[in-house]
């Protein structure tokens, strides 16, 4: 109850993305719209901080080793599911490289549904642009 009471206080009451000039609606749509640039900190709970911290970590420990973040979390995200927990430590950002090098990591990405179609869409979208 805490929690949606201290959503509803945080949520800006006077935007309006109709009535806003076509930029900031642009910006609203795509939800990178930010009235207080400090909006990533609230998070909710103790729990969902955690989560956050260890997620930015990851995404800077990627610029760490120069590996590209959006492909690494969906890369991510296609091989966690059915990895062996024994072998999680080669998932950190350390150690990418040298994991996507190997044939069983290949094989899992190429045969993941997901990541075939988030590729085409990536495609498609570098050709409209």
């Amino acid at each position: 109850m805490a929690s949606q009471v201290a959503t509803r206080e945080y949520r800006p009451a006077t935007f309006s993305p109709a009535s806003s000039p076509p930029t900031k609606r642009k910006f609203f749509l795509l939800g990178r719209h930010a009235p207080n640039r400090k909006n990533w900190l609230f998070l909710g709970s103790d729990d969902a901080a955690h989560v956050n911290a260890a997620f930015v970590s990851q995404l800077a420990s990627c610029g760490l080793h120069s590996i590209e973040p959006w492909a690494y979390v969906r890369d991510l995200l296609c091989l966690l599911p059915g990895w062996p927990a024994s072998r999680v430590l080669e998932l950190a950002p350390a150690y990418w490289q040298k994991t996507l090098e190997q044939p069983d990591t290949q094989q899992r990405l190429d045969l993941n549904p997901f990541r075939r179609a988030l590729l085409a869409l990536d495609d498609h979208h570098r050709e409209e642009g």
